[in-house]
């Protein structure tokens, strides 16, 4: 082969293999996807309540799977399937996107993170956007959510997400009125209603109705079973009559009483397509008045809320929660029982916890300080040391099994305290921090005295206590000896406020897992040159060679 001939035809062959792995300028479609989106593995369902801030919030996030850092791209959140279904919006405030429509938001990479770079590997600040039901939403539509980013034109990833308007059924749509200063012995009644908020319709729904332990029902339907939920009495009917999609109804009402022990009361009704199976109703019976039914509202659907139609009573009663504290005697070294206690006197029932759940928010909490010249070595379970310094202060708390604090109901507290120090002996105390609410504060704090044959550390004989009692303690030897008797609260008030513990908040929705791709073409168009480059050098080289030869 003449020599300019073979120089020529190198240079075509490593300028074509070139040509060939070089992506052309403008054809996106080349571009390889370094942006890998997490993906959801279910169908997200978008509820129409309006009072739940977690209801349709989302977030998406990706991880750089490519060999460069990336920056300066976009990602677009696009919901246009939805039209006239939900809106979009973004959650974060401030935000790093912008609405395009009431369907798209475009979000700029320089406004993630603060304009950091996503290095290889790393994750892309997660976005987070809202969906919303709009008035015209049909239950059961669905459709596709589509996320991609763009970087210079191109499609750098995408994913989908799909997403379908709740198809629930009935939603409650009218609330209650909560009212106060009732007198015992009043008439009130409930008030609900609720919109079928589904594709289909119903041959009939399930009502259930929930008063508590200070409320009665004073008429009973002959569609309804009534019985005991447990922490009140309640009522489970059936009201056989066409539920129309997307028509709403209001409930008829269940007069219920205000008893004697009323104080801080509520009521709730809920309506459902299923039975309900919880609570369960004991002691149960069939009532044997008219029937409950339903009236279709002509104004139509109100305010979506989450939850059943409820309200509070708040009754014009009396409360009396009254401590009791207690004298005991025994030796150096000896272990004696402090048998303490609070009492409810009436004539109104308490609730014991205030919060969504057992445990939060207790209505009482009593605080006991141990006697100085003693130490706690058996704390009830209930109680928990609060760390202060110089004493021995405990919270104790109700049972989380008790949701009512009933009148003459004792919940008892028995320390172990070990004297250790016969000349340092002095009243401790017992005292009630937190009632929710009192009208005799004077039996709110008692003495907690603990004595060495009758006698405190300066030698005293200690001061009577007042009335009441948690039950005796027994002399003799050993670790539990001791003697003496409980007494009731002093004359001294203690009413502060203390704290319960929180509930957390509903968890965003899922994201899925992230999986990895390869660095994509480039690396191989890099190679590729580099052999073509090889290729014409070794031609060149033999063609000299032959040409010396």
């Amino acid at each position: 082969m003449p020599r300019h001939a073979l120089r020529a035809g190198s240079t075509a062959v490593a300028v074509g293999l070139l040509t060939l792995g070089a992506t052309p300028v403008g054809h996106a479609d080349e571009v390889p996807e370094t942006l890998k989106f997490s993906d959801y593995d279910k169908t997200v369902e978008v509820k129409p309540y309006t009072d739940y801030d977690y209801t349709g919030a989302l977030a998406t996030s990706a991880v750089n799977t490519g060999a460069q850092p990336l920056k300066d791209f976009t990602v677009t959140i696009d919901a246009s399937a939805f039209k006239g279904q939900l809106s979009l919006s973004a959650s974060d405030t401030p935000t790093p996107c912008v609405s395009r429509s009431e369907s798209v938001l475009v979000c700029d990479s320089e406004k993630l993170d603060n304009g950091r770079p996503v290095p290889p590997g790393g994750h892309m600040q997660g976005i987070d956007f809202r969906l919303r039901t709009l008035a015209a939403a049909r239950p059961g539509f669905s459709g596709q959510i589509r996320i991609s980013a763009e970087k210079n034109g191109a499609v750098i990833g995408k994913t989908e997400i799909k997403a379908a308007v709740a198809d629930i059924g009935p939603i409650t749509d009218r609330q209650g009125q909560g009212v106060s200063g009732v007198k015992p012995g009043a008439v009130l009644g409930t008030t609900a209603g609720f919109t079928q908020y589904s594709a289909r319709g119903l041959d009939g729904v399930y009502v259930r109705a929930s008063l508590s332990p200070g409320l009665s029902f004073t008429k009973e339907f002959s569609n309804c079973e009534y019985g005991d939920e447990g922490y009140g009495s309640g009522a489970l009917c059936y009201v056989e009559t066409p539920v129309e999609p997307g028509h709403a109804y209001d409930v008829g009402s269940f007069p219920f009483k205000v008893d004697g022990t009323a104080l801080a009361e509520g009521w709730v009704v809920t309506v459902s397509a299923e039975r309900p199976s919880y609570p369960e109703l004991s002691h149960s019976h069939r009532g044997d008045g008219p029937r409950l039914n339903l009236g279709e509202r002509p104004s139509g659907p109100g305010i979506l809320q989450r939850g059943g139609a409820s309200a509070s009573v708040q009754a014009d009663n009396t409360l009396d929660l009254q401590v009791l504290g207690t004298t005991v005697d025994g030796k150096a070294g000896q272990v004696v029982r402090a048998k303490l206690g609070v009492r409810n006197n009436g004539a109104a029932v308490v609730r014991q916890w205030y919060g969504s759940d057992r445990g939060d928010d207790p209505g009482t909490i009593v605080q006991v300080t141990v006697p100085a010249g003693t130490t706690a070595v058996d704390v009830p379970e209930r109680c928990k040391a609060t760390g202060e310094s110089g004493a021995q202060v405990y919270w104790c708390y109700q049972d989380l099994d008790d949701t009512w604090f009933e009148v003459g109901q004792l919940t008892p507290y028995d320390f172990g305290l070990r004297i250790d120090k016969p000349s340092a002996l002095a009243p401790g105390s017992v005292k009630l921090t937190r009632p929710k609410s009192d009208d005799n504060n004077k039996n709110n704090t008692a003495a907690i005295t603990v004595t060495v044959d009758g006698k405190l550390g300066d030698g005293s004989s200690p001061a009577p206590g007042g009335s009441g009692s948690t039950g005796g303690s027994t002399g003799g030897s050993g670790s539990t000896g001791g003697t003496g008797s409980p007494t009731g609260g002093q004359d001294s008030a203690g009413t502060s406020a203390g704290g319960g513990a929180g509930t957390p908040a509903p968890d965003h929705a899922p994201q899925g897992s992230m999986a990895s791709t390869g660095a994509g073409p480039l690396a191989w168009y890099a190679a590729g040159a580099a052999a073509v480059l090889t290729v014409g050098a070794a031609l060149f080289v033999a063609a000299r060679r032959r040409r010396t030869s």
